[in-house]
């Protein structure tokens, strides 16, 4: 199935791709697309071709207001037809997504415009809650003694896709890390 074009700001993990790279090979749709271990920030995103070098300097100024931080990963969870890595905390995710959705608000996170944000690292997709089950049994034998992982986020990527697959097309960095969020005013 071939997907019309589309874009996504996202958190790329490729440190975790050792622990959920085979479960997302064959059991996240995304990952046969080219997308690497992510939290999404804002799918869908602006057409491809709608982005312009002003949409990219306005992400830029945004991200840069944003301070890094600290994730760890190390429990699963489910939600409807998901299996998931939680990160932890989740509250800076839930922090850039509602910012984003107010910079955006013709782009709500998965064209739902009431979506309440629930972080997460995508490791199976699709399935029945008995299949979802079966698998987070083999998980938890095979790749769950590889957790916790930690890191440090400082920065959000802007992935396109044009029929043959996700790719990154810029990062933004995030601010130097700060006690309190100030993002700076967009004009």
């Amino acid at each position: 199935m071939i997907h019309p074009p589309q874009t996504s700001l996202a958190l790329l993990f490729p440190e975790l791709d050792p622990v959920v790279g085979r479960f997302r090979s064959l059991y996240d749709p995304s990952a046969g697309h080219g997308f690497p271990p992510h939290v999404t920030i804002l799918w869908p995103f602006m057409p491809p071709d709608a982005i312009s070098d002003e949409t990219l300097q306005q992400l830029e100024v945004f991200f840069r207001g944003f301070s890094t931080f600290d994730l760890q990963f190390s429990r699963k969870g489910f939600s409807s037809r998901t299996l998931f890595l939680a990160p932890e905390p989740p509250e800076p995710i839930i922090t850039l997504i509602n910012a984003i959705t107010r910079l955006y608000p013709d782009y709500p996170p998965y064209n739902k415009p009431e979506w309440d944000p629930l972080p997460h690292l995508t490791v199976a997709y699709g399935m029945g809650s008995e299949d979802l089950r079966s698998i987070a049994d083999r998980f938890d034998r095979e790749a769950a003694p590889s957790l916790p992982v930690s890191t440090t986020v400082s920065r959000v990527w802007l992935l396109d896709y044009r029929g043959d697959g996700w790719k990154r097309r810029r990062a933004f960095d995030l601010g130097p890390n700060r006690s309190a969020h100030h993002p700076p005013a967009i004009g």
